[in-house]
This record gives C-alpha cells, structure tokens and sequence, in this order.
C-alpha cells in the first residue's frame, strides 16, 4: 500500500544504508549524534554484553522526521522497533507525524505507546542526562579523562586541572555534552555505567521492554 516514493525512500534510507538491519531482533531508533555515543554503552551495561550480540540495531535516524522509513521496514520485516526520542514539542510532533504516517493511523497518539520512549519535561538528551543524580560521577570520569589525555603536561598543571573540575556544575556539562557530542556523551555514559547507580529511568525502561520484546524472538 505505499507510493512509489515511499518504497524509495525506504530503499535508500533504510536498506542501503543499513542493510544489517534486515538481521535485526530488535531496532532502536534515535534523532542524533548524542543516543548514538551514549545507547550502546547502557545497553552493554542493561544486557550484560554488547547489544548486537543480542541483535539489538541502532540507527540515528537524522532528525525527528525522519522515522517513517524505518517504522515501515521494521513492521514489514515484523521486527520489534523502539524510538527514544527528545522531549521538545516539536519532537513531539515529528515523531507523531512520522508514526502516524507510517501506520496510516491518523489518530494514533505515542503516549499511549509503549515501544516510544519520550524525554520528560521538555528535555533534549543533555538536558534530561545532566538533570540527573550524576554529577559527582561526571566530574570523577572528567578528572580521568584529563589525566589519560594530558600524559605529557607538567603534573601540576594536570593536578590544578582536576582541582578545578570540582566547581564544575550540572549546567556545564550540559553545555559541553551539546558543544561537543560525539566526546561527552561516552564520558557521561561511561561515567554513569562505571558508577554503583543505576542507569537512567527512561533507559532503564526502555531496555526492559527490549528485553521482554527479546525473549518473544
């Protein structure tokens, strides 16, 4: 029942581009660089092995519009599809216009679903993951990463470095994960798995609905 535009773009942006997807028992569907860092480490943490050895798949999906595609092929394939989308109201909406579009179900509300997981409180990634009982966690994996990084600094100048990490606030690292994706978001992942806590509500969550999709397969 799709348009010949539809099966196009399914077959470029989805099979061509993600081909391992056809062999997926699970797909996890994100908007951007930040869940592709940080989704994999808690799911290595939440499985007790790295997700694809689960068949676990993750795909950004470049933006909240784009989800369409890729809900069409994991229905056809009858492949079990998470979306762990930004809390933003137009974030919102896209992934609602993009479900709806792909299960031609107008009246269809993602609230009421329980394979989509939506940002509390308006919150982007960063937002939501530094609003968190983390920060003591994110300075100690910060103190590490300065000395692992800065071996051939004077030891005083890394010491004074580390000294000032511990004025460091939630709002900082906020900032430095949306500056600066692709390094702080594994920081701050590594930083919370490595830690006694548990990983956050809405992940959790997600992954054990993944777990309970997982053992139907």
């Amino acid at each position: 029942d799709l348009h010949k535009d539809d099966v196009r773009n399914v077959e470029r942006q989805v099979v061509l581009s993600h081909g391992e997807l056809l062999f997926s028992k699970a797909i996890i569907l994100f908007e951007g660089e930040t869940e592709a860092q940080a989704l994999p480490i808690f799911a290595e943490k939440a499985f007790d092995m790295p997700a694809f050895n689960c068949g676990v798949n993750f795909v950004g999906v470049g933006g909240y519009g784009f989800y369409a595609p890729f809900v069409r092929f994991a229905e056809a394939y009858d492949i079990p599809w998470f979306i762990f989308s930004d809390g933003e109201q137009d974030a919102i909406n896209g992934v609602t216009n993009a479900v709806r579009k792909a299960l031609h179900d107008e009246s269809l509300r993602i609230d009421d679903m329980d394979n989509v997981f939506i940002i509390p409180d308006g919150n982007a990634y960063e937002g939501y993951i530094t609003s968190l009982d983390y920060l003591d966690e994110f300075k100690a994996r910060h103190k590490q990463h300065i000395a692992n990084t800065e071996t051939d600094s004077d030891p005083r100048a890394i010491a004074g470095k580390q000294q000032r990490v511990d004025r460091l606030t939630a709002d900082y690292y906020k900032g430095r994960a949306i500056e600066n994706k692709t390094t702080w978001a594994s920081i701050m992942a590594l930083a919370i798995v490595e830690s006694e806590k548990p990983l956050p509500p809405l992940v959790a969550n997600m992954f054990n609905k993944v777990r309970e999709e997982l053992t139907n397969v």
